[in-house]
Parts: structure tokens; sequence; C-alpha cells
């Protein structure tokens, strides 16, 4: 299946990182003007509650099952 390869073999660019939209949403995630990666954990990364990691909503290209990867979660044109 194409959408499961391109996830085992895609990566996030730069070009997401340094975009309008990752600093949007990154500043809606914390409440902060400027965060890190750390103040970013949560969002990007499932913490023990399970409920504040993005791509919590969305079905894994790769298991079909709720909740896919940070990369997954960001559109196409990033990856």
């Amino acid at each position: 299946d194409v959408r499961r390869r391109q996830s085992r073999e895609a990566g996030i660019s730069v070009a997401y990182l340094l975009s309008q939209e990752f600093w949007d949403w990154a500043r809606k995630q914390t409440d902060m003007e400027d965060p890190t990666f750390l103040d970013l954990k949560n969002a990007i990364w499932p913490d023990e509650r399970g409920d504040q990691w993005h791509g919590r909503e969305k079905i894994c290209p790769r298991d079909e099952k709720l909740g896919c990867s940070f990369l997954d979660a960001i559109p196409s044109e990033f990856r």
C-alpha cells in the first residue's frame, strides 16, 4: 500500500518546521510565543494521559488504527 510505504520512508521537511503553519500550531499547543521542541514534547509524542499528542484523531496508514505519528499527521507536502 502506497500510504503505508510513504509513512515508513518519509521524514519531516525543514520547510514544514520553518513554515507559518507549524509555528501557529506550536504556539497554539503551548500557549507560548517562541516554544522549543522540549516545550512541544507532549504535543508531538504521547504523554502519560495519551490525550494531547498531534495525530491522536487520525488513522495510522501503517496499522489502520486510530492514532498516528506526528509525521503522518502533518500535510503530505511537508513529508
